[in-house]
């Protein structure tokens, strides 16, 4: 087989690594901040979960360190994503390519993906934690209204995105 062949078939099979991980829900890409304008947001969306949750000034500041806490987290995995998908091209464009290499590369790509995700879930499982159970009842309603408001208005049956505790996870994040 000449090096083309090799080449086309290695990037099919990287192509198809690559389906596999977005079909199980790892790659979905974190979304990117919207300018300037997140810090007023951030505010906002903390307000309005205090008015609809009636969180404590406790509470409040501990959801920020939630918040701050994983977005400085989530800076260094994207920048570890995209060194790892540049290492890999590295890998498939070279003359010598090494089959192995790239699907420890591919693997290596596929963990970081799913440790964002994983991150995200135990964000959000803290944020939960935080609320009493009568918070976490209402959070349950306010999901059901928005949802139910979306599918109405075309959006889909899936979870708001602008549901309160979702700040900073809107299309694009």
């Amino acid at each position: 087989m000449n090096r083309k062949n090799t080449l086309i078939i290695v990037a099919g099979i990287i192509l198809t690594i690559a389906i596999l991980v977005v079909g199980t829900g790892f790659a979905k890409a974190p979304r990117q901040m919207k300018g300037d304008a997140r810090g007023g947001e951030r505010r906002e969306n903390i307000e309005r979960m205090k008015d609809k949750l009636e969180l404590t000034d406790d509470q409040i500041e501990q959801i920020r360190d939630i918040r701050y806490d994983n977005e400085v987290a989530s800076i260094d995995r994207r920048a570890e994503l995209e060194k790892a998908r540049l290492e890999m091209e590295m890998l498939m464009t070279d003359d010598a390519f090494d089959r192995n290499k790239i699907y420890k590369q591919a693997e290596k790509v596929a963990e970081i993906q799913k440790d964002m995700q994983l991150s995200k879930v135990s964000a959000k499982l803290d944020f939960m934690d935080i609320l009493s159970d009568e918070q976490r009842e209402k959070l349950g309603e306010l999901h059901a209204d928005l949802g139910s408001r979306k599918g109405a208005m075309g959006g889909g049956m899936n979870h708001p995105e602008n549901c309160p505790h979702h700040e900073g996870e809107g299309p694009g994040k």
